[in-house]
């Protein structure tokens, strides 16, 4: 290969990084920029001859089994960007699937006449809303939603702001499905004895909108997530213990409506797999230090 040969285009020296080898067989004097920029052009002048062709071309039995080896081999040696993609196309149908309940039973809480379509959720009439979600999975239960008759679909479901929804619970005792059966009525008096100590601790209202009915009132990191999920008793007693700076430094109390506002406003979802997996430890030195800087 001679530096003589150049693009009959764009007149640019053709080597081993701009010159196809098909090309180079053929002698066909064209850098790849050029012979990108022609097909597009064509394509755009002659889309339904080209669509058509290249449907049939990829529905072809013989090529349909070439297209998915080839899609694994790009999987394999592009998975942070496949698994991205994934993430991404994943969150826009439930998105579009939520969306369509939430249209199809109203668009508003059925008790506080709510309307904010970020924060309404799939409420059981009658309970059982857990277990039908550990049978049937997130999506094959929305689906069915979709799919029941409206009259039938109404009966059973109901939309609720999350407030309203956390205060059902709370009346219609529906936690008994997530406690163990070991627990004791003696424990159960506990958590809650040290969860109105947490709330007192924190003001005992939403710390946006104040409101203050303890049945919906969540515990919230402003700053984010910083350790791995634990069990409610757990972290409430790692808050209690916490000195009072540092305490009201890193934590607040929001009701479950402000909390699933904030929740989308900051896009916590975009961090939380990676918030789950990191390993535990706050370093509370770090939180003094931070309050002392605020001050």
């Amino acid at each position: 290969m001679t530096g003589e040969q150049v693009c009959k285009t764009c007149f640019a020296p053709l080597n081993v990084k701009n010159w196809q080898q098909s090309y180079q067989k053929r002698g066909y004097l064209s850098c790849k920029a050029c012979n990108v920029a022609r097909t597009i052009k064509w394509r755009e002048a002659n889309y339904e001859h080209w669509h058509s062709y290249a449907y049939e071309y990829r529905h072809k039995p013989e090529n349909l089994a070439k297209a998915r080896k080839a899609k694994q081999l790009w999987c394999l040696h592009n998975r942070d960007k496949h698994n991205a993609h994934a993430r991404e196309r994943n969150r826009n149908y439930r998105y579009q699937m939520r969306l369509a309940i939430i249209t199809k039973l109203g668009g508003k809480c059925a008790r506080c006449r709510l309307v904010d379509a970020r924060i309404l959720q799939l409420d059981h009439k009658n309970g059982g809303g857990i277990t039908e979600k550990r049978r049937l999975g997130f999506f094959a239960m929305n689906r069915k939603v979709l799919v029941m008759p409206l009259d039938e679909c109404r009966v059973r479901y109901q939309l609720l702001c999350p407030n309203c929804n956390w205060i059902k619970r709370r009346e219609r005792n529906e936690f008994r499905i997530l406690r163990l059966p070991s627990e004791s009525q003696k424990d159960r008096k506990k958590d809650m004895a040290l969860r109105q100590r947490l709330m007192s601790s924190l003001g005992r209202k939403c710390a946006k909108c104040g409101f203050s009915d303890i049945r919906a009132l969540q515990v919230d990191h402003i700053h984010g997530r910083s350790r791995p999920r634990m069990p409610p008793k757990q972290f409430y007693r790692y808050v209690v213990k916490l000195p009072t700076e540092i305490r009201l430094a890193n934590y607040q109390l929001l009701c479950a409506n402000c909390n699933w506002v904030k929740y989308y406003e900051c896009k916590e979802y975009l961090n939380r797999a990676k918030a789950e997996t990191t390993k535990a430890v706050p370093s509370i030195t770090v939180a003094q230090s931070t309050v002392v800087a605020a001050s």
